[in-house]
């Protein structure tokens, strides 16, 4: 972002190279105040929502940041500051996150690990993506490092919520069995009540016929 404010100071304001210099630190310096400020509400998120719920708010934050950026032409204006600003909320909301979700799923004896592991792939990323948006900002337009990461956050809102979405229907489904099984047992006690009644009778019945044809058989005596 300082690159496009520089360039834009220069090339269309007419500006010196030092105003470009301190106009990009300064819509920086804000950006990075608002993440500064956005940390703790992102931590109280991070431990008060589900995890992916809120990997997935904070990916959305990020990609509102980066996509409304990439539709403006002026990094210098109102939009693009207010846009920056947002930009800096989401990426510590994301980092903040994915260090909790990251911390959560992993197995006790491997938090160190598996945290570590997070840092060094998001590093990674970090080159990756600086390396593949400059060459969008040189080949195709200024704003074409956001589109790429409000791509990235896109894709992480969308598989996220359709992952927390599933999750929270499996745990639905895991509490109704019970209550199934139990319905099952209520339905199969009556049916062998039911059963047990029917062979009653039916005992009866044959006892009674068993009686009949004895008192008839002495009558015959008798005669």
């Amino acid at each position: 972002m300082s690159l496009w404010i520089q360039d834009y100071v220069i090339n269309e304001l007419g500006g010196s190279e030092e105003e470009a210099l301190s106009k990009a630190g300064s819509i920086t310096g804000i950006s990075q105040t608002f993440a500064l400020i956005f940390a703790v509400p992102a931590g109280i998120m991070s431990s008060k929502l589900d995890s992916v719920l809120a990997l997935v708010i904070s990916s959305l934050i990020a990609f509102v940041g980066y996509g409304g950026i990439a539709f403006t032409t002026n990094p210098t204006g109102g939009y693009g500051i207010l846009c920056a600003c947002i930009i800096g909320c989401g990426e510590i909301s994301v980092i903040v996150s994915a260090q909790a979700l990251a911390s959560r799923q992993a197995p006790a004896h491997l938090r160190g690990t598996v945290g570590g592991t997070v840092g060094f792939c998001g590093s990674v990323g970090i080159l990756v993506c600086t390396k593949l948006g400059g060459y969008l900002y040189d080949e195709w337009r200024a704003a074409g490092p956001f589109v790429l990461f409000a791509s990235f956050n896109g894709v992480i809102v969308i598989w996220g919520f359709i992952y927390w979405l599933l999750s929270k229907r499996i745990q639905k489904e895991e509490q109704y069995p019970p209550l199934l099984s139990k319905d099952k047992d209520d339905e199969e006690k009556a049916l062998y009540r039911s059963n047990d009644s029917v062979e009653g009778n039916d005992d009866s019945t044959e006892g009674n016929e068993n009686e009949k044809i004895n008192t008839e058989s002495g009558v015959l005596k008798e005669f």
